[in-house]
């Protein structure tokens, strides 16, 4: 009877071992433990990944739903979210090791498609970009091409620039000693194929076109084929601006007719697109002013001046607007010149993540993924609310 008993025992012990064993999901040979180990992790909200992530996401309003692309840092994943009905949904574009890390990414959708694309780079001396494509209503994104460059020449921004079937994509590593890193690539495919167009200050590289010394502020597709390229220049550059064109392939700097009365450029803020281009301008007392040009044979003229809160602020471009970010303020500047004031809210995400929807009207990423929009009269509402 006693040994009765012991058996009894070991049995419901060992019952009971087996059954914390399953909830705590340590049985290798559960086939429901089997299947949770091969499952992906389901991507966390947006306002998880936006607290956490130490890579700036990037917004696109595409046919008026909202798209953001930003980095699980935790799981270590791509992820591309957008706006349905007032949720955002998930959708993971690449997941990659621990050990390789996600750096700069960028997003950029027309009427044909989304692009985008990310760098990895672990601890050598060379990392990977990697471009994705989504095809109008399409659900997938797939990988169509991927490159590597040296380390130093990215990191620091990844910026892709569309037009049609004419796309354009830039690669910046940090700044060191007045020098930064640059290449520039060109794709007339929408991306499935891409040549090297120019390099800067990488002596090693070969392109067709040199990029003079600079930190480029961005890069605009002007028209299908055209790109300008805005720069500070550093050393003794003057070139503050550069006009590249796909076929034939050819690099121009930007020359400017400029008045007596303002002071040297030293700087500028990406072009602003529309019927025809404006190009925004600082110059040395920091002053901004507005450059257009009627002819690809004639300077550029400049016909407006605005003093700026900050002398080197952050941009970003659209259709008929650019977006200057100040320390406390947002100014929009039309292309016809002029300026609306708006004041930075405390549920913006930092830095601030913007996207231009058309003349004087932006949209701002907000923690936990709200969006803001702003009215003519200075304020601020919830966009599509």
């Amino acid at each position: 009877m006693r040994g009765s008993w012991a058996r009894i025992l070991r049995v419901a012990m060992t019952s009971l071992g087996a059954l914390v064993l399953v909830a705590c999901g340590m049985l290798s040979h559960s086939p429901r433990a089997a299947q949770q180990t091969k499952h992906t992790p389901t991507p966390i909200s947006i306002g998880s990944v936006l607290r956490f992530t130490t890579v700036p996401p990037n917004l696109v309003i595409d046919h008026n739903s909202p798209r953001v692309l930003a980095v699980n840092t935790s799981l270590n994943q791509l992820i591309l979210y957008r706006r349905i009905a007032k949720r955002w949904h998930a959708q993971v574009l690449l997941k990659a090791s621990l050990s390789t890390l996600f750096g700069a990414d960028t997003l950029a959708c027309q009427s044909i498609g989304c692009l985008a694309a990310a760098e990895l780079g672990g601890t050598g001396s060379s990392h990977q970009i990697i471009v994705f494509w989504q095809g109008a209503g399409s659900k997938k994104w797939r990988t169509v091409w991927k490159t590597t460059v040296q380390r130093i020449a990215e990191g620091e921004t990844l910026q892709l620039a569309a037009d049609g079937h004419d796309v354009w994509l830039l690669s910046t590593g940090s700044p060191g000693a007045g020098l930064m890193p640059k290449l520039l690539w060109m794709s007339q495919n929408n991306g499935q194929t891409w040549r090297l167009v120019a390099s800067g200050d990488l002596p090693t590289i070969k392109a067709p076109f040199t990029i003079p010394h600079g930190y480029p502020t961005g890069v605009v597709a002007l028209s299908s084929g055209q790109l300008i390229l805005s720069l500070s220049p550093r050393g003794n550059n003057p070139t503050v601006a550069i006009k590249y064109t796909a076929a034939p392939l050819t690099q121009n700097p930007v020359t400017f007719s400029v008045p007596s009365t303002f002071q040297p450029i030293v700087e500028s803020l990406p072009a602003i697109t529309g019927s025809s281009a404006s190009l925004p301008l600082i110059d040395q007392k920091g002053y901004l002013a507005l450059a257009t040009s009627s002819s690809d044979s004639l300077p550029w003229s400049i016909r407006l001046t605005h003093f700026l809160t900050d002398g080197s602020p952050l941009a970003a471009s659209g259709l008929g607007t650019a977006t200057i970010i100040n320390t406390t303020t947002i100014q929009l500047l039309s292309s016809e010149g002029r300026v609306l004031t708006l004041p930075i809210r405390r549920e913006f995400i930092n830095p601030l993540v913007t996207a231009v929807i058309g003349p004087q009207s932006v949209v701002v990423l907000g923690k936990n993924g709200t969006l803001w929009v702003n009215t003519r009269t200075g304020s601020w509402r919830r966009f599509n609310e």
